[in-house]
């Protein structure tokens, strides 16, 4: 009977192919169960905020007080810059400082009023228009009716402000400013309680708040 006896070679080839057979069957096993890559990756970097938003619609909380309904609507024109476009009807005759009159009651009883602005923007970042500071320059007309006169208001003034983001869609504003306000009363001389036509140019303090809404295209 032939008696085999294994030598040292022998067993060194049998444990080198057991261990390559181990390693290809492991091989085989993890790329069996990696997780395919999904075409559509970025949905889940989206976090639902709108930080790459194409406009902003929103309302002046401040215009309040001096009786005016303030929509404004700010559009993004490159990622640092954005213009600003407003609308304003005036429904109660409130408080509106710095006007160069201190007594409106001669003006007779108020009737109504309106105005318009316009605003550029200049942010400090390249994702305008949502969470962050800007630099502005400023124009805003306004013009109240009374009844025996005309007030008419124009401000032109710069403004640092900062915009932060809230429930992903939510955009809240503040800013402050300073410049200079162009003010004339127009005098119905039929009705004339005033001496005569009166003009004059004062300094503007601007404190803005404002809440809207981001859209995205």
């Amino acid at each position: 009977m032939l008696n085999f006896t294994p030598t040292k070679n022998c067993m060194k080839h049998f444990l080198t192919l057991v261990i390559l057979f181990c390693v290809c069957l492991a091989y085989a096993q993890n790329e069996r169960d990696l997780p395919k890559a999904d075409d559509n990756f970025h949905k889940y970097l989206d976090d639902g905020k709108k930080n790459d938003a194409d406009a902003d619609i929103k309302l002046a909380l401040s215009a309040l007080p001096a009786g005016y309904l303030d929509i404004q609507y700010e559009q993004k024109l490159t990622p640092s810059w954005s213009v600003l476009g407003s609308g304003a009807f005036q429904i109660f005759d409130g408080v509106d400082l710095g006007t160069g009159w201190d007594d409106l009651s001669s003006l007779g009883e108020f009737k109504t009023g309106f105005g318009f602005g316009v605003e550029g923007r200049r942010y400090g970042a390249y994702a305008a228009i949502t969470d962050l500071g800007y630099w502005s320059i400023n124009y805003r007309n306004r013009m109240t009716l009374y009844e025996d006169a005309n007030l008419g208001r124009h401000d032109i003034y710069f403004s640092r402000g900062n915009k932060y983001l809230f429930l992903n869609t939510i955009s809240a504003e503040v800013s402050y400013g300073l410049g200079a306000r162009f003010y004339k009363y127009n005098v119905d001389e039929e009705k004339n309680k005033i001496d005569e036509d009166f003009s004059g140019i004062s300094p503007h303090y601007n404190l803005e708040f404002k809440l809207g809404y981001y859209i995205k295209y």
